[in-house]
């Protein structure tokens, strides 16, 4: 998880005392002293913003359709949360959000700094023990920061984990999400963006090291054009501010730009000589990328290596958006696990599928698959309708796009000639975010215990329909399949 560093944001106050008062939500109004701007040299240190919308529930959500019972609901809500964050040891800080937003920004700051260093010392125990580092942790707390000392990216990974994991979850919640593999040192907040019981929460997020940014911008852009590698320490830099996830975004592109230059001079030449289309150039291509992808994947684990992220899935804490079957007991350590039906094998779980489907529904034959490659089964009919959608929209664009061009002689040819690019443009991104949403429930719906295999699951299905508009060959191809049936029948 890649997290941004916490960052001193300026605030438009009249004193530090009025600063630290908090808003009621039902207080909020445009005619609030608060929205004054009257000091913008005072200083907030900020750790996490929570953004919490002062609207109603909609009465088909919240069941609730008297407006004062939603208002006293979201005023008890707002309380529960200011509640949850002091008894995690968390200060409070309410603002109005910007004019109309009917927002409300809760600005989070840790104090206790010894209670994140307990957090970060039991997870450097928990890898030390898991063979993701070597180097073991001293005991005394004080010489395990001394000789080596946390970074801002793991100050702030563990505050969003004490912000949003529960010692004591209730039973509608996940039961690991406060200890799916190392339970928290003390108390949690519990706070889950959208979930009951906090359904007015939108997000939490850090704001940015607005001076870092600045730092590191106008250092790589003041290089030289000719040069076309980043040094590892700038890597290191970005890493230690933003967290891995960021660093190997940077590392990849640093790696490929420079991986470009083969193939790019390659096809300069091959361009100049008038082979542009040759099979010899084709082949090289295919070479390349294979030894890239193998290069690439050397590169990643020696940066893990180095970062101490290699094996990490050993101690992935599971998301708190998972929702367990039932609760069985670790074989070895016999701590309470949540368990979710699944399978590996692809083939068993369509095989007993298409069973279900010939003979009726079975729940004892239904059992024996794994729920969550079922449900991920569902991914393929659904996707498949999207990908006819898409299908023939750009079959009518090219439709009218041939008889604009070669049929119509009237008026206004000119303009119509710009019909199928307003068509592709008002339709087909559209659709293609109507299917990024639906890709969004259906990733949530398989229920994945970890972020790792949700970001996976969601990334394919993204990837499967972004592929059908953004390959031209492949678009021209299912444009001419389409017109084939389009004429023939």
């Amino acid at each position: 998880m890649s997290l941004r560093t916490n960052n001193r944001v300026k605030t438009s106050h009249k004193s530090v005392d009025s600063a630290n008062k908090e808003v009621h939500p039902s207080k909020v109004t445009d005619k609030n002293p608060l929205d004054r701007p009257i000091n913008s040299t005072i200083q907030l240190q900020v750790d996490y913003v929570i953004v919490f919308s002062l609207l109603p529930l909609q009465p088909k959500k919240s069941g609730i359709e008297d407006k004062s019972v939603q208002t006293n609901q979201l005023i008890e809500e707002y309380q529960l949360l200011i509640q949850r964050l002091k008894s995690a040891g968390l200060s409070a800080t309410s603002r109005p959000g910007s004019k109309g937003s009917n927002e409300l920004l809760i600005l989070v700051t840790a104090h206790n700094e010894t209670r994140i260093k307990q957090e970060i010392q039991a997870e450097r125990i928990a890898d030390w023990l898991h063979g993701i580092t070597c180097i073991k942790p001293e005991s005394d707390l004080a010489l395990s920061f001394l000789s080596q000392p946390h970074t801002p990216a793991d100050r702030l990974r563990h505050l969003y984990n004490i912000i949003t994991r529960d010692v004591k979850p209730v039973k509608a919640e996940s039961p690991l999400s406060a200890h799916p593999h190392r339970p928290l040192v003390g108390i949690g907040a519990g706070i889950i963006p959208g979930q009951a019981p906090f359904e007015h929460v939108k997000s939490i997020f850090p704001p940015h090291h607005v001076e870092f940014n600045k730092s590191w911008l106008s250092k790589w852009s003041d290089r030289s054009h000719l040069t076309i590698q980043i040094p590892e320490i700038e890597l290191d830099k970005i890493k230690e501010i933003y967290g891995e996830s960021i660093g190997y975004y940077f590392a990849f592109l640093n790696f490929y730009f420079q991986a470009l230059v083969l193939p790019t001079a390659l096809g300069l030449l091959f361009w100049l000589t008038g082979m542009a289309y040759s099979s010899i150039y084709s082949t090289i291509l295919a070479l390349w990328s294979i030894i890239f992808v193998e290069m690439w994947k050397v590169k990643e684990k020696l940066l893990a290596i180095k970062w101490n992220s290699f094996n990490c899935h050993k101690v992935e804490r599971r998301r708190v958006e998972f929702m367990p079957e039932r609760i069985i007991r670790h074989l070895v350590t016999h701590e309470p696990i949540g368990y979710f039906p699944w399978c590996k094998p692809f083939f068993v779980n369509l095989y007993v599928l298409l069973l279900l489907s010939f003979f009726g529904k079975n729940n004892s034959l239904f059992m024996l698959t794994g729920k969550r490659e079922a449900r991920r089964l569902v991914t393929i009919p659904v996707l498949m309708m999207f990908a006819l959608g898409i299908g023939a929209l750009i079959t009518l664009i090219t439709a009218v796009e041939l008889v604009v061009a070669e049929v119509y002689t009237g008026p206004f040819k000119k303009a119509l000639a710009l019909l199928p690019t307003v068509l592709f443009a008002a339709s087909v991104p559209q659709l293609v975010g109507l299917w990024q949403s639906t890709a969004v429930k259906l990733s949530n719906w398989e229920n994945h215990s970890y972020n790792s295999s949700y970001d996976r699951s969601l990334t394919h299905k993204v990837f499967a329909v972004r592929v059908l508009y953004s390959n031209h060959e492949l678009r021209k191809k299912l444009e001419l399949i389409f017109l084939f049936f389009f004429f023939f029948f």
